[in-house]
């Protein structure tokens, strides 16, 4: 056994009751740790892993969306595709690991702040320029936001 990679945290709590000894080793209780690739806090809050996702999704939908600017920009491709792009190559960066995201009403915003940034962006739509969010939804046809994503995920991982 590896006693460096054998750890135990309890959520909500700092400190466990008892300690957890396996062949006379004891378990180190730690405050954080790395799973699927998001950061866990044993106080649940992972607004540090969501604005950590969101700015890795930035960074790479505005590499993205800048390489792909011809796409964009073309009247010959629908914008289903176009859609369909920006939901494989930025949505899936900005997803990674939700499922494991404790999701307060801050981070709800930052994360349908992000989902209509994106729309905007492929719409080519200025931030001077006065297009509700209703309107925005409305010309892409959105079925469902980030944020119901990032809920199914949750629900998804939690039934299995």
């Amino acid at each position: 056994m590896n006693a460096d990679k054998t750890k135990t945290m309890v959520f909500g709590d700092k400190q466990i009751s008892s300690k957890i000894c396996i062949n006379g080793i004891e378990l180190e209780n730690v405050e954080k740790f790395a799973y699927l690739g998001s950061n866990m806090t044993y106080y649940l809050d992972c607004s540090k892993e969501i604005a950590v996702r969101i700015a890795k999704a930035i960074a790479k939908a505005t590499a993205n969306l800048k390489a792909l600017d011809k796409i964009w920009k073309s009247k010959a491709i629908t914008l289903e595709t176009k859609l369909s792009i920006l939901k494989s190559c930025v949505f899936s960066t900005m997803l990674y690991g939700c499922e494991t995201w404790t999701v307060t009403k801050r981070c709800e915003s930052r994360i349908l702040s992000f989902d209509r940034k994106c729309y905007r962006k492929i719409l080519r739509i200025r931030w001077t320029q006065k297009v509700t969010n209703e309107e925005l939804y409305r010309k892409i046809q959105l079925a469902e936001t980030l944020l119901q994503k990032v809920i199914q995920s949750y629900f998804y991982w939690c039934k299995h």
